[in-house]
């Protein structure tokens, strides 16, 4: 078998396994969209209990990048992150999203709690108590959110994210310690049954190459038959 059949056997192996995890990837995508998603088209967790004894209940820092400006129109044009929280005492719940500098400024010198890991099954959050002497101002004077929801009942946070380091927030309305809640978070993704197709799409491509290296790969050479004899001329 000469060099060149092998190098097609071997490209059109790869083709095939690649046109596989393209068709799984892709049917996967599929499923999960029209399976997982509620209403409204997010997937979101189940709503589980957080608390602190202090002032707030704050996220670990989410970095989405530096540059506020640049990209964030196409970060907050394809994901959406929806936060729904309501109090478990009965109190006024605030939450709201902010840069994690003006936060630490905020919160810097308040008693409160950082959560830093969720265990499941039981579902158990994990926090960094932080120590401090002083007493917030109420979240709702506050100018250094980009995004808040406050009242009773449950309440529901939508945002579009964009690039920066950023920080949740939750809190009594009226800043009192003592915060018990419960949330759900939810994400929305755009375009995710064009990602599904596309993927389906480039595994199609990828059996259709794969196949055809194959087929001339192992097909064997066309075999020539004996040249004619001559006709012997009768003397």
């Amino acid at each position: 078998m000469s060099a060149g059949k092998i190098v097609l056997i071997v490209l059109g192996s790869i083709g095939l396994i690649l046109g596989l995890a393209l068709a799984a990837g892709g049917g996967l995508v599929l499923v999960a969209q029209s399976a997982f998603r509620d209403a409204q088209g997010f997937f979101v967790s189940g709503t589980h209990p957080f608390a602190s004894e202090g002032y707030a209940i704050t996220s670990q820092r989410v970095d989405l990048g530096v540059n506020p400006e640049r990209g964030a129109s196409q970060i907050g044009g394809i994901f959406t992150l929806r936060l729904r929280v309501a109090s478990s005492d009965g109190k006024d719940i605030w939450i709201g999203i902010a840069p994690s500098s003006d936060v630490d400024s905020y919160l810097g010198s308040v008693e409160h709690d950082e959560v830093t890991d969720v265990s499941r099954g039981p579902f158990r959050p994990t926090y960094r108590h932080v120590d401090g002497p002083a007493v917030p101002a109420a979240p709702a004077r506050e100018t250094i959110w980009v995004q808040s929801e406050t009242g009773p009942g449950q309440r529901t946070l939508t945002w579009h994210p964009r690039p920066g380091r950023w920080t949740v927030v939750v809190m009594n309305a009226d800043g009192s310690r003592g915060v018990a809640a419960r949330m759900s978070i939810g994400v929305r993704v755009r375009f995710l049954t064009w990602i599904g197709v596309g993927l389906l799409i480039a595994a199609l491509l990828a059996f259709i190459g794969g196949g055809l290296m194959l087929y001339f790969g192992v097909r064997a050479p066309r075999q020539q038959g004996a040249p004619p004899v001559p006709e012997t001329i009768a003397s």
